[in-house]
């Protein structure tokens, strides 16, 4: 299967979505699909061999977090979209839920592509951690359940944050796994 990953996060940049989306990569491969990926690095590292493209979008840098790039949501980038997911013609197109989903799923139902997306970031949980005002929060909230209309199918991280969507409207469908050995990191093998 011929595989987009947007992920707005690869390293250099360093989180835990960085860390989730490489380890996907991986396992994608070794299973033989043919993975594209767009990414919002110059220069991205540490990305695993035999990626079939990488294709870096428009982006910018806030002065106040400038390791940090955001998609520029603007016709360019959407020009950048078109072109990457026309030359390549995947079989699905999975994307980081962010300000350009709506642009990847544009694109996809011109070029009759599924696009999905999943959900990694408690925004609304984080701006309220900087004191965001209702017009603030009624942004990310429209967003959020905006890329749930628009997107094929929609994932998230855990069942806690499955259901704190759930509870804006946003439906999610799958959880997506992490990259830690529970048989090994298990609560029950605690040794005090």
């Amino acid at each position: 299967m011929k595989i987009v990953i947007f992920c707005h996060s690869i390293a250099p940049s360093i989180d835990g979505v960085c860390r989730r989306f490489t380890g996907m990569m991986i396992e994608l491969l070794k299973q033989g699909h043919e993975i594209v990926l767009f990414t919002l690095e110059n220069k991205p590292e540490e990305l695993p061999a035999g990626l079939s493209d990488i294709i870096t979008l428009p982006h910018m840098c806030f002065p106040a977090y400038p390791e940090k790039r955001v998609a520029r949501p603007n016709l360019e980038t959407l020009s950048v979209i078109w072109r990457g997911l026309s030359k390549h013609r995947p079989d699905v197109v999975h994307v980081t839920c962010d300000g350009i989903t709506q642009m990847f799923s544009f694109v996809g139902i011109l070029l009759d592509i599924p696009v999905v997306g999943s959900f990694h970031t408690d925004i609304i949980d984080l701006i309220q951690t900087h004191d965001a005002n209702f017009f603030q929060k009624a942004c990310v909230i429209s967003k959020e359940y905006l890329d749930s209309l628009v997107l094929n199918s929609c994932s998230t991280t855990s069942t806690s944050f499955q259901a704190k969507l759930e509870k804006r409207a946003v439906k999610t469908e799958y959880i997506l796994k992490t990259a830690v050995d529970t048989t090994m990191f298990n609560p029950n093998k605690r040794n005090e």
